[in-house]
């Protein structure tokens, strides 16, 4: 049982691990989060559409054979965004193992969760709320120039840039939930432009989200290659 958790204990440093590549996988995470981004924009237009082609099927200058076509345009966008969003998450979760190793294997302090929840953090319940900003955080703090005064990561001066990000993708998290309540009992045109509002609002802040988290790939990205280099 121990060593089946071994994955999740708090990380020591692993000195005897190199310091391996990651300006290719920087890079494809890069663009998996830019098409996620540009297929989750690509939904909101169909929100919006469906918006459209309903009030004027209401009106009387739309046949119904639209509705349905908006609708049936719109689930399959959906099912196309979520699809390329866990294709994504694959991407940046790669990423994100490669850059914690190489993390470990640069510094001496010791991460505050073990490696396996670069992984499990993202899809455990409840803990998903803050651990992945945990992972990246200390990923950050090892990464930088300057080794950390502390072996205690804790204790160390995180990121502004981090936290930003992962408070605004939580954020567009929850609008996107109350959005998406919205689409599932719209009661009329009204309440359809309402939730297609929100989704729009949503999106935007996942935008500001991601390209945050740009930032952070390419800073962290940069500073393993600096430090390979030396």
């Amino acid at each position: 049982m121990t060593d089946a958790l071994a994955p999740f204990a708090a990380s020591s440093p692993s000195e005897s691990e190199p310091v391996r590549p990651l300006t290719a996988l920087g890079v494809a995470a890069a663009v998996a989060v830019v098409l996620a981004a540009v297929a989750r924009g690509a939904v909101t237009w169909t929100h919006w559409h469906a918006y459209h082609v309903v009030t004027g099927y209401l009106d009387g200058s739309a046949p119904l054979a639209d509705v349905v076509a908006a609708d049936s345009l719109s689930r399959t966008l959906r099912w196309a965004s979520a699809a390329i969003l866990a294709c994504a998450g694959v991407v940046v979760v790669g990423w994100l193992w490669r850059a914690r190793r190489n993390a470990e294997s640069r510094s001496l302090a010791q991460h505050r969760l073990g490696r396996g929840w670069v992984i499990g953090g993202w899809i455990c319940p409840v803990v998903n709320f803050w651990y992945p900003h945990t992972i990246v955080s200390d990923v950050w703090k090892t990464s930088r120039p300057g080794s950390p005064e502390t072996l205690n990561l804790a204790r160390v001066r995180g990121s502004g840039l981090v936290t930003a990000w992962w408070s605004l993708y939580l954020l567009s998290a929850l609008v996107d939930l109350w959005a998406t309540v919205g689409f599932l009992r719209p009661a009329d045109a009204h309440d359809l432009f309402t939730a297609s509002l929100t989704d729009t609002v949503a999106f935007g802040i996942r935008v500001v989200s991601g390209g945050l988290f740009l930032l952070v790939i390419a800073r962290i990205t940069a500073w393993q290659k600096a430090a390979s280099a030396c």
